[in-house]
């Protein structure tokens, strides 16, 4: 079928072949469907020749006529959550982005969030790309869980990128303006931000790579439930965040060591003493910002 499809093309000298009857184009969208349901389970050869074939053609063809058949089996969002970002790229045309409506941007954004998803980094810029030709009530329909969405893809798909290439998607978040949202400041359902999400995390890739690029307004900032980035390291068992703030104090993250939460007590007050070597590290600190006089009393009593 794709050399046929390829013939096609180069005897009709089009630069994409119009599938004008209905059943070729819902078969099309078929046997799409099919690859890319069974291509989770099965990592055969032939079926990674079948899938790029199926790219082949549909870079062919045009896809105005078969958008709607591709939105209703939700094959875009399949091929997000199994990772196949050549599929997706080659599906997410902006005739097709203009097309969706806001339930099927929300579907495609909540498979970003999935814990099964894959190749999330690269699908995120997929999908930054597409809502650039988007539809303005979409958008604004969507734009908290787009938020959620990066932050999600940030907390969980950073690892497996490059540091240079999360500079590059931190920067691509930064600079997109089609969705009206403070990724960096605003806080989440669970009372967090990005950054200190990632220090809850045990992100130290993620955290340096922020703090690298000026997207910390406020390391210290004390968020809705009352605690700080350093302090959610600390309850996290997160020590290599931890020596991330030890090693900028004093300095721009000294005032974590001094905040005091009003239930939970001092930073000391809240670090697990089962943790011995997380302890000692910011016992040793509060001490040595003692001596500087840079630390109220409070934390000296502590200790």
């Amino acid at each position: 079928v794709q050399r046929c499809v390829q013939e096609l093309a180069s005897e009709s000298g089009a630069q994409r072949l119009c599938i004008r009857s209905q059943r070729p184009q819902k078969l099309l969208c078929e046997v799409l469907l099919h690859f890319v349901k069974i291509s989770t389970a099965n990592q055969d050869p032939a079926l990674q020749d079948c899938l790029a074939a199926l790219r082949e053609i549909l870079q062919l063809v045009n896809l105005d006529s078969l958008i709607d058949f591709l939105l209703h089996r939700e094959i875009p969002r399949l091929c997000l959550t199994v990772g196949l970002t050549d599929l997706l790229t080659a599906m997410l045309i902006p005739s097709c982005a203009q097309r969706m409506s806001a339930s099927e941007w929300s579907s495609l954004l909540g498979a970003l969030e999935s814990e099964s998803s894959k190749c999330r980094a690269s699908s995120l810029c997929i999908v930054m790309e597409a809502m650039q030709h988007a539809r303005a009530e979409c958008i604004a329909q969507i734009s908290t869980q787009f938020h959620q969405a990066v932050k999600e893809t940030l907390l969980r798909g950073s690892s497996e990128l490059a540091p240079t290439d999360l500079y590059v998607l931190l920067g691509k978040i930064n600079e997109q303006k089609h969705v009206e949202a403070d990724f960096w400041d605003k806080e989440g359902a669970d009372s967090q931000t990005i950054f200190s999400g990632a220090c809850a995390a045990g992100n130290l890739h993620l955290v340096e790579a922020l703090w690298d690029l000026n997207l910390v307004r406020d390391p210290n900032r004390v968020q809705s439930d009352q605690t700080t980035a350093l302090m959610q390291a600390v309850m996290c068992g997160s020590t290599y965040v931890v020596q991330w703030f030890c090693n900028h104090a004093p300095g721009p993250t000294l005032m974590s060591f001094k905040y005091v939460h009003p239930l939970q007590g001092s930073i000391l007050d809240i670090a697990p003493k089962s943790d011995s070597g997380m302890y000692d590290l910011l016992k040793r600190k509060i001490i040595k910002l003692d001596d500087s006089k840079d630390t109220p009393k409070r934390f000296a009593n502590t200790i």
